[in-house]
């Protein structure tokens, strides 16, 4: 295990050094293939970073070396900050009572202070990792807490059950799916525009500074960034909100980003266009997302050609997003379902992001490669003139990718949502308790707006596809539909591409479970009624009321229970069934597994009309259809009074 200051503990992709041992903090990120950096305190690489003494500082870098470099598993960059966080916490503790770490089994005082800092839904991982930290004891020179006291903080961790990520209701998942393809669509229409603002403005760099190179490195020397956008010689006079204008996308970036209080007018700069392509991106991201579950970080490593088809002779198409895996570590397959409407956010990431590596080209200190220009990443940097890259950024390159967050999306596109369409109403928050009843009350509350995030995208996915019966999207019935075949037959079934992606595929499996028990639970209420009576269905939904919603899920997992959506409402018949209960309803009156909808009573109602059409349609001589017309059309009319009786 390392201790030499000069040690290096990671390199660039030139293998050029980038971090060592002595360093006052580790840069990995590109192992890691995003921004991610080990901050040990001694100079916080942020003005709101925790400080540590020097003599705390090099006991937490010991023990991030052994992480490293010492005979155990294998740990990820992402991991090792993960670890690193709260441990740091620790040492904070320590010295704000004047001890090192390394003394803290001495004074229980401190420990009491070091169990608060600790507390949370993780202190029984913390203390896990302290529990392995003592098990090396000899190769790190040093004890934090021993057996006895970490078990003591251990008895005083509460089994409480970890709390899901927020359902979001279906009335504001269609509203953000719904803003975010408006805006995709509009710059799709009007992208040649777009392009064409976006040329002239280039032009007018080379034209001012003799051309874009000469720009990029008088900046990366120090020089003011300067803007052609000013009233003189070389510009005409105009500014940039007259070019908008000119190329006639004033409309569509007054629309987007500059907010409810400002218009392109007169002092507006060039960076407003950036901030458009931000927006763009935002917008994609969010939606594929939407339609995919992919995390931001996945999102992150999409190019340009990620979308794939794969026909399938039961469900047709099959849309499929290719994740850009890292060469640096082992990453989980990265294969998603996603909905043929994805298309809209990659075409428009993807001409953003074309844009984008012009000028990167242009710029002598991006490092930019053939792959980056021809197949871009959907989500790229801003490296246009008017917005130069960070030289930091620019020397990583594109290989370093920094996800996108949902909750950004005021400062990013500020038009993109209206508050008031995504405050909570009384029936949202209803949607959202039935499927997280864990969910924060003091956090969502009627009339407060909703708090997105990317990772409630992939949760509500999993729902919307997996719930059936408990939640309904009319405005996009087609799109889900079909991606719901899609991912229920590869991550439902196993079928299909040995590379699915098994984090998705464990959740939406998951979700699926945890569906069918609360589709169970439900059954106890007056929404469902049985065909042979109310004492019946008491018998029937007996073995649900006595269960825990734990217990139903465990049955579920177990494939001991068993609910199937039927025309009329639902059958709990565990074995096969000739007759289905979609197109064939005649035995569903008679079926002792079978329970009624009130939920569907226009839908029942829909299908006496319809079969009453067919029967006076039906010719005469043809028996056997005027037989089966007849059965359906009695079946239909008898559940509507049973539906109807109170």
């Amino acid at each position: 295990m390392p201790t030499e200051a000069d040690f290096p503990i990671s390199v660039d992709q030139n293998g050029d050094v980038v971090s060592r041992y002595g360093d006052p903090f580790w840069d990995l990120s590109w192992l890691a293939g995003h921004p991610l950096i080990l901050d040990f305190g001694i100079a916080p690489s942020r003005r709101d970073g925790i400080r540590l003494s020097a003599g705390n500082s090099a006991l937490l870098k010991r023990i991030m070396a052994y992480y490293m470099y010492g005979d155990r598993g294998t740990i990820v960059p992402k991991t090792l900050r993960t670890y690193l966080t709260p441990l740091r916490k620790l040492c904070r503790v320590c010295d704000d009572s004047g001890i090192l770490v390394s003394d803290l089994a001495r004074y229980p005082a401190v420990i009491e202070k070091a169990r608060d800092a600790l507390d949370g839904a993780k202190k029984a991982v913390y203390v896990s990792m302290l529990f392995e930290l003592y098990n090396v004891r000899e190769v790190l020179g040093f004890v934090i807490l021993s057996p006895g006291q970490l078990k003591e903080i251990l008895s005083s961790v509460q089994d409480t059950p970890s709390a899901q990520f927020p359902y979001i209701p279906p009335r504001l998942w269609v509203y953000q799916v719904s803003r975010c393809r408006q805006l995709l669509e509009e710059f799709n229409e009007r992208s040649e525009d777009i392009r064409a603002l976006y040329d002239y403005c280039l032009e007018l760099y080379r034209s001012r500074f003799g051309s874009l190179a000469e720009y990029y490195e008088w900046v990366s020397r120090g020089g003011y960034r300067e803007t052609p956008f000013q009233a003189s010689a070389n510009s005409g006079g105009m500014s940039f909100g007259d070019a908008a204008r000119m190329f006639g996308v004033a409309d569509v970036l007054d629309r987007w980003v500059t907010g409810d209080r400002s218009t392109v007018n007169t002092r507006s700069g060039v960076r407003l266009l950036s901030k458009y392509f931000g927006g763009v991106q935002l917008a994609g991201c969010i939606y594929l997302a939407s339609f995919s579950g992919m995390r931001a970080s996945e999102v992150a490593r999409l190019r340009a050609d990620c979308l794939t088809v794969d026909h399938d002779e039961r469900v047709g198409d099959i849309y499929l997003l290719r994740g850009a895996t890292s060469k640096t570590i082992e990453d989980d397959n990265a294969i998603w379902i996603t909905s043929p409407t994805s298309r809209i956010a990659i075409d428009a990431m993807a001409s953003v992001a074309r844009m984008r590596m012009m000028a990167a080209s242009a710029d002598p200190n991006c490092v930019v490669s053939e792959e980056d220009k021809n197949n871009p990443y959907l989500l790229t940097r801003s490296y246009e003139p008017w917005a130069v890259a960070r030289k930091v950024n620019a020397e990583r390159g594109e290989s370093i990718r920094k996800a996108l967050r949902y909750s950004e999306w005021r400062v990013r596109c500020p038009g993109l949502f209206a508050e008031d369409e995504i405050r909570l109403t009384a029936e949202d928050l209803q949607a959202a308790l039935a499927v997280t009843p864990s969910l924060n009350k003091e956090r969502y509350v009627v009339g407060r707006a909703w708090e997105f995030s990317m990772h409630q995208l992939r949760r509500t996915l999993n729902v919307n596809a997996t719930h059936s019966g408990l939640v309904s999207l009319p405005s996009l019935q087609y799109e889900m539909k079909h991606q719901t075949s899609a991912m229920s037959l590869y991550y439902g079934q196993g079928y299909g591409y040995v590379g699915v992606n098994r984090a998705m595929t464990t959740e939406f499996l998951e979700a699926m479970f945890q569906g069918l028990a609360l589709r169970a639970s439900s059954l106890l209420g007056e929404e469902f009624v049985s065909p042979l009576g109310a004492e019946h269905k008491d018998r029937v939904v007996e073995f649900i009321s006595q269960r825990s919603a734990r217990e139903l899920l465990s049955l579920a997992k177990k494939g001991q229970l068993s609910i199937r959506e039927t025309l009329l409402g639902v059958c709990l018949n565990r074995d096969y069934c000739p007759y289905g209960g979609i197109d064939h309803v005649a035995e569903c009156v008679r079926c002792d597994k079978a329970l009624f909808s009130r939920g569907k009573r226009d839908q029942v109602k829909q299908l006496c009309q319809v079969l009453t059409e067919s029967l006076r349609d039906a010719a005469p001589t043809d028996l056997l259809l005027n037989e089966a017309l007849h059965a359906q059309h009695g079946a239909a009319t008898r559940a509507l009074e049973v539906l109807d009786a109170k």
